[in-house]
């Protein structure tokens, strides 16, 4: 069957067919006023636009989660799982996993500075959306002493 956007139907036995319409397209299904006798209706709808709030929250959350894996990966050159289980040895007793959570934990300050100092940057219109390549060109980086 041929399915349009726009499209009004009540909850019958094509709704599966309806949906798999929608999914194979990018549309979706949204539930309308229904009919005076209380019947379900529902319409297939095109994705709408995000709004420049959604844009502004989904790029801040690509960029915060990859300075995050920025961290995790420095973390994992040292064998440890990740930032979080590196910064848990910074009172630890062995004084090489003492050393390397300190210098991990300055340095993951640093950047985390760093990248909210540019996100209130732009908050504030002194530059535009930063991508995510423009943020972590601008972190610090951390060498490991062998």
């Amino acid at each position: 069957m041929n399915y349009n956007v726009g499209d009004i139907f009540t909850d019958d036995e094509f709704y599966t067919d309806r949906a798999n319409f929608c999914n194979k397209n990018g549309y979706y299904i949204e539930e309308i006023e229904p009919l005076e006798d209380g019947t379900r209706q529902f319409q297939i709808k095109a994705p709408q636009e995000p709004t420049q709030e959604v844009i502004v929250k989904s790029r801040i959350t690509e960029i915060q989660m990859a300075v995050q894996n920025l961290l995790d990966s420095k973390a994992q050159e040292k064998n440890y799982d990740n930032g979080f289980a590196i910064a848990s040895y910074a009172n630890s007793t062995d004084t090489i996993f003492h050393d390397e959570a300190n210098r991990f934990i300055a340095w993951r300050d640093q950047c985390w500075r760093e990248c909210y100092n540019i996100l209130a940057q732009f908050k504030n219109g002194e530059i535009e959306m930063p991508t995510v390549e423009y943020v972590l060109e601008r972190l610090p980086n951390l060498e490991w002493e062998e």
